[in-house]
């Protein structure tokens, strides 16, 4: 049968209509496809985007409480004079902050008084930063040693501070040479800072420990005694005999605001005796003999074959190793013209 002409252009339209609309899908269901990914994409963007700004919110948080913290360290407490104590010298801490017992004496202690110095801190080694803060010049509460260029470093394990045996059988857990070494620790914490013994000890009536100017330095005693008689100088303020951490601590006050290296400091006594406290000529922010005069007993330990440690620079030591920040190990019955100790005080 013979299709008309006029039919079968009829159905060439309807297959074209058909492929024109089947097309249209095609291109629509391909728009939609289009439009979903970019949807899809600025999602993906303004996700990436929020997470970049939170991160860098972040990032930005991060460094706001790092400066605060840095800010926080910069603002130190404060001096405190106790009861029964007068200020005498230094405008600021940083002068060398001198206190007395005695009202109304000086630096030349016509009054007579006991002279104590404040030493503050930023903080506590390993609570408050670490030793690399302490290198960028932050005072630090610590036992450090110290290379040959003054710079600080943690101190061996060799030597301790809470771990002495006064039978020398055991290790334990108490320093019983130090009143309360965590205790120390706390006042720090709180206050600021502590007190050192202006001078090496001179012996006073009923031998009571002394830090005046000008006096026979009080030595040939042991660390056990030297110990006990630094405990309970005072009935408003705890004393003992200096601790690593004040003796340490002390050198990084003196390094920042003084002489600097003065861990490398030695001897200015070059007799073949000790000479009276103060009078050697080392003095830095109004703390003297440090360096110089006698060895000075502490509470730190080495071992229970040398369960005591001497510290600092010693007159009959002149030109050699002897310094600042020398550690010297002794028995608990030693004592000598050498050593001599110093007490501290904290609120």
């Amino acid at each position: 049968m013979k299709i008309s002409k006029e039919k079968k252009n009829n159905n060439i339209k309807g297959i074209t209509l058909i492929v024109l609309i089947l097309i249209i899908v095609a291109l629509i269901a391909v728009v939609g496809v289009i439009v979903t990914l970019v949807v899809q994409l600025n999602k993906n963007n303004t996700e990436i985007s929020n997470n970049e700004i939170s991160s860098q919110n972040i990032i930005n948080a991060e460094n706001d409480n790092s400066e605060s913290k840095k800010t926080e360290k910069k603002e130190r407490k404060k001096a405190t004079v106790p009861e029964g104590f007068y200020h005498i010298e230094g405008t600021t801490e940083e002068e060398g902050f001198v206190i007395s017992d005695v009202e109304g004496d000086d630096l030349d202690n016509t009054a007579g008084g006991n002279q104590y110095v404040w030493i503050p801190v930023d903080g506590i080694l390993g609570e408050d930063g670490t030793i690399d803060d302490v290198k960028d010049g932050e005072i630090l509460l610590g036992r450090y040693e110290f290379e040959e260029d003054g710079t600080p470093k943690e101190v061996q394990d060799v030597y301790k501070e809470k771990v002495f045996s006064a039978k020398e059988e055991e290790i334990s857990e108490e320093s019983t040479a130090a009143k309360d070494i965590e205790g120390f620790i706390d006042s720090v914490r709180e206050n600021g800072g502590y007190y050192f013994a202006r001078f090496e000890a001179s012996q006073g009536e009923n031998n009571k420990v002394e830090s005046k100017y000008n006096k026979p330095v009080w030595n040939n005693v042991t660390r056990g005694e030297a110990s006990n008689l630094c405990q309970d100088l005072y009935t408003n303020i705890t004393s003992d005999l200096i601790n690593s951490y004040s003796w340490d601590t002390a050198i990084l006050f003196i390094q920042k605001y003084g002489q600097n290296n003065y861990s490398q400091q030695k001897s200015l006594n070059e007799g073949l005796h000790p000479i009276n406290t103060g009078m050697s000529g080392d003095v830095q922010l109004n703390i003297c003999d440090m360096g110089s005069n006698c060895l000075e007993w502490t509470t730190e330990t080495m071992s229970k074959w040398f369960p005591c440690v001497a510290r600092g620079g010693c007159y009959s030591r002149v030109g050699t190793s002897s310094n600042t920040s020398l550690r010297f190990p002794g028995e608990n019955s030693g004592k000598g013209e050498i050593e001599s100790f110093r007490s501290i005080l904290y609120l």
